[in-house]
């Protein structure tokens, strides 16, 4: 230990002793700024803490006046429109659909499916689904994909239609009746068979979104949705646009007829689906439609 020798003398004139203490500051602080460069070096190694909590955005209340008190929890409503080439060519407006009758045909048979392997719910029709995703921009040489709704072709709104095909001659047969009393039905050969159209509520797969619950991460108030159908049966992909494309065809459809606008709301955590500024999907009047797009 370094001990440094004074020697203090004493006057009876002086009324304080001064003390030639030498102070040395070199080592304070040393522990300090070892902590701050530890806590560098971890942040280098595993990253700051960021925020990934997911929360589940609900469809924003319908206020419609008409139903008296505000809706919290209303249905949303999905229509996905097929081209069917006996009905017309694409540039004719009434060759897609989703049900037509009578006499009743699904649309998903414009897509290979038989009514009775819809009905039996086959293994290539449940493996058949539309899926709805996200992107943070309608430009498609510069969006993001965030995330994905799948919506199972088996969770469609169901038509009775016939079904059942006697003579195997590719067309569903209808009921036999009595030969005698034509309004008794002695084989019934109809049965509920999917459509491509949804109405989703709060216990269903794909009403709800989730999205991370701070924008801290990322700061998105809006997304634009787009739709494909996966075919499980023939393994192919149809792409849809927000309108019916017949109107416009030949030409090239803007990058905006491909999607709809979704913003949410990060404070109360809802969401809404619009179209040129119009909530769309509360009502079986106003649902979210998708149109088969296809070329002249």
């Amino acid at each position: 230990m370094t001990v440094n020798r004074y020697k203090i003398r004493v006057n009876s004139d002086q009324q304080k002793i001064i003390v030639p203490i030498g102070l040395d500051f070199d080592d304070a602080g040393r522990e300090d700024l070892i902590k701050t460069y530890e806590d560098d070096v971890l942040n280098k190694v595993i990253g700051k803490a960021k925020d990934y909590e997911v929360t589940r955005y609900r469809p924003n209340d319908n206020m419609d006046p008409a139903l008296g008190t505000p809706d919290p929890s209303p249905p949303v409503y999905y229509k996905f429109y097929f081209h069917d080439p006996t009905l017309g060519a694409p540039t004719n407006p009434a060759s897609y659909f989703t049900f037509s009758g009578p006499p009743n045909e699904s649309a998903y048979e414009t897509q290979g499916f038989t009514r009775m392997d819809m009905h039996q719910n086959t293994k290539s029709f449940k493996k058949s689904f539309f899926k709805l995703d996200f992107y943070d921009t309608p430009n498609r040489s510069d969006q993001t994909l965030y995330m994905s709704l799948i919506l199972n072709s088996t969770m469609s709104l169901k038509k009775i239609m016939n079904t059942v095909d006697f003579d195997n001659d590719g067309i569903p047969d209808p009921p036999v009746t009595d030969p005698f009393d034509p309004t008794i039905i002695v084989i019934d050969t109809r049965r509920d068979v999917p459509i491509p159209e949804y109405v989703l509520t709060n216990r269903d797969e794909g009403y709800y979104l989730h999205w991370l619950k701070s924008t801290k991460l990322i700061d998105i108030n809006k997304f634009y949705m787009s739709a494909k159908f996966y075919n499980g049966l023939t393994g192919k992909i149809v792409k849809f646009t927000n309108q019916n494309p017949a109107p416009l065809l030949p030409t090239t459809q803007p990058a905006s007829s491909f999607f709809y606008e979704v913003p949410i709301n990060t404070t109360n955590y809802t969401y809404e689906v619009h179209l040129g500024g119009t909530r769309v999907g509360l009502t079986p009047t106003s649902p979210i439609e998708f149109y088969q797009w296809t070329t002249a």
